[in-house]
């Protein structure tokens, strides 16, 4: 059902709304060590986001259906237009450490590997399902990443 392009559009989208929150909270918060967080927690996410975008470009994309390729493309719009899972119920203003806000970011990249790991269920073309299982490693790296902060 879901191709390789509609994957990496996918995660690309997932990323670009995580980005775009980051940087509104930037906007909200005060505290020199959230700020700097919040920043690099951005450009992270614009990271991510062009190298999923690459992922795309290496290898062609299958020939499918124009009518299935269309259905999850209208699917995977409705569903993500907005999406950023947990950040969206954050208040930033309300975080207090740089503790806080590594924790918010650690929640969304697990609700992005839990979201990817779900959509393994509607991906039938291997190439696809190898590109989504890069897509959910690199998620997970970023995860530890993120905990090494903790640390």
């Amino acid at each position: 059902m879901f191709t390789v392009k509609d994957i990496s559009e996918l995660a690309v989208q997932l990323e670009k709304n995580g980005q775009k929150v980051y940087q509104e909270a930037l906007k909200k918060v005060r505290d020199p060590g959230l700020v700097s967080i919040l920043q690099w927690l951005a450009e992270d996410e614009k990271r991510h986001a062009e190298w999923f975008s690459n992922l795309a470009e290496t290898k062609p994309n299958r020939e499918v259906s124009a009518e299935l390729e269309e259905m999850g493309r209208a699917m995977m719009k409705d569903a993500l237009a907005n999406q950023s899972f947990s950040l969206g119920d954050t208040d930033f203003t309300s975080l207090r450490s740089s503790r806080e806000l590594i924790e918010v970011a650690v929640e969304f990249e697990r609700d992005t590997v839990l979201f990817y790991t779900m959509l393994r269920g509607f991906v039938r073309d291997e190439d696809a399902l190898q590109r989504l299982d890069a897509i959910i490693e690199e998620e997970e790296r970023h995860i530890r990443k993120l905990r090494e902060h903790l640390s």
